[in-house]
């Protein structure tokens, strides 16, 4: 789709889809269905009001939501989606949480990143029914082509066909996008993954593991621990909207964007999963092909969709493994005990009190400062550290340049 060019106008606050999407975007077909039934089959809630997350509003938004909030297991998924959002408590009004979303497949995905889209270009102020309208040059091309219609009968088809086109435009690559990752955040839109959402899921009694899913697939022993990771992945999510980075820069700064949740939300696992009363040793109950519990969705796995590129795979090493490896011995030069109350804090404060681009100087104020070093020394601390992010410097050549 060739969206037409608009001036932004005063953003406004969005509330669903069908107040986002015009209906041309919403019937459009995309996945197994339109963007709306795809939405509709997520289990999508949006958070209203602003300070602390006990005090905010969820609402289902998305009809698999409206349905399960109907019952009493609304409420338990409920605490557990504030069980982890909660921790953007400690930055309010540094934050941008807005909406959390379960996908049952691949297809839904389409549905909900085309929404996620809209929800970001209409609080910037732009209208999406005015992306989808016909320019005089587009009505008066289609009536040199169908000169039975009137012009009113081309806007509307126009406009069809503009949806239909943009749609699927936007949904381009959602199935390798959820081969490869296992959730995102995209400027305060949770969206965890197929097999996450069903781990995460099973561990608060909603779902239960069957033959075919992905946690099914694994050693007996191993898939409590995938259950541990879902609640991992929830948390690191979240913390992307703490201090939110923006566009991305150099690669450098999209592994410190990364390495910070990896470094801090290990640290959340267990007071999260407490709050929700959750029992990750649920994901290992033995699986059965009946389906009892409130959300009924069919087994999933990955082993259909497309493989990661190489390249892909080699950066996912650097943002995931070898830049918060980094980060957590940087830290340690800092003085910064995580194992403890006081270093937990400190270490948030200083990862996440202003975007990640600024990690790199901040660690290095916090090194230079903790082993009484000129200060004069923090500037090219902080270059060395940019550098070893990206595997052009080392941790050795970092000491070497503070002299330990």
């Amino acid at each position: 789709m060739q969206l037409s060019t608009v001036t932004a106008s005063a953003p406004v606050p969005p509330t669903s889809a069908a107040s986002l999407l015009p209906r041309e975007m919403q019937v459009a077909r995309i996945g197994k269905g339109t963007v709306a039934s795809e939405i509709d089959r997520s289990i999508r809630v949006r958070f209203e009001g602003t300070g602390p997350i006990e005090g905010r509003k969820v609402v289902p938004d998305s009809a698999a939501a409206v349905a399960l909030f109907k019952t009493k297991d609304g409420a338990t998924l409920e605490k557990a989606i504030r069980s982890f959002a909660s921790i953007v408590d400690a930055h309010q009004g540094n934050e941008d949480l807005k909406t959390v979303t379960l996908l049952p497949d691949e297809h839904a995905s389409k549905g909900v990143s085309i929404l996620n889209w809209a929800d970001t270009a209409t609080r910037e102020g732009h209208s999406i029914d005015q992306m989808l309208e016909p320019t005089r040059k587009d009505l008066d091309e289609a009536a040199k082509q169908f000169p039975k219609l009137s012009r009113d009968e081309l806007r509307t088809e126009l406009r069809k066909v503009f949806a239909a086109e943009g749609a699927k435009q936007l949904a381009q690559g959602e199935a390798e996008n959820v081969a490869f990752a296992a959730a995102w955040n995209g400027n305060g839109n949770i969206v965890l993954m197929p097999d996450v959402s069903r781990d995460f899921l099973s561990t608060i009694g909603l779902y239960r593991i069957q033959p075919g899913d992905q946690t099914q697939l694994r050693p007996v022993e191993k898939r409590e621990r995938a259950a541990k990771w879902a609640w991992d992945t929830a948390l690191h999510e979240t913390h992307h909207s703490i201090s939110p980075m923006g566009p991305r820069g150099p690669e450098w700064t999209s592994v410190m964007e990364e390495s910070v949740p990896e470094v801090l939300s290990p640290g959340d696992i267990r007071g999260a999963v407490a709050r929700a009363q959750a029992d990750c040793s649920l994901t290992a109950r033995p699986a059965r092909d009946t389906r009892h519990e409130a959300v009924d969705w069919p087994a999933w796995n990955r082993q259909h969709l497309p493989q990661a590129p190489k390249d892909q795979v080699e950066t996912a090493k650097g943002r995931y493994t070898d830049g918060p490896a980094l980060l957590r011995e940087l830290l340690q030069m800092a003085g910064i005990d995580r194992r403890t109350t006081a270093g937990k804090a400190e270490a948030l404060d200083l990862l996440q009190k202003r975007s990640a681009s600024y990690v790199p100087r901040r660690v290095a104020d916090a090194i230079v400062a903790e082993h009484g070093l000129a200060s004069d020394k923090a500037p090219a601390l902080a270059d060395l550290i940019r550098k070893a992010t990206i595997g052009k410097a080392t941790l050795g050549e970092i000491k070497d340049f503070l002299g330990l």
